[in-house]
């Protein structure tokens, strides 16, 4: 019960020298925790159903991620940051603040 291929859209990128392996990963586990708290809620989302939905083991989790919290302050991050360039995609610096 792995993603699904729609919902792993993330291609590695690897500007800067990390491991493609391991952000690929963390991707997935950060995906499946967003949909399963969208779900569920925090409360009703323990990290084994993570694990599963992401199609590795818990123990993995914790190999990226310390607790349930940092995953949580890791995925605020992640959705923030995508928030943060969808919204500079279209920014015109060039037009005016009224206008925009």
């Amino acid at each position: 019960m792995g993603l699904e291929r729609s919902e792993r859209s993330f291609h590695a990128k690897d500007p800067m020298g990390t491991d493609k392996n391991k952000t690929t990963k963390t991707f997935t586990i950060l995906s499946a925790a967003l949909i399963l708290i969208a779900e569920n809620g925090f409360h009703h989302t323990p990290v084994s159903l993570i694990a599963k939905k992401a199609g590795v083991g818990a123990g993995t989790i914790y190999r990226y991620f310390r607790d349930k919290d940092e995953l949580i302050h890791a995925l605020f991050e992640h959705v923030e940051g995508r928030l943060r360039r969808a919204f500079m995609e279209k920014y015109d610096s060039e037009v005016s603040v009224r206008k925009k």
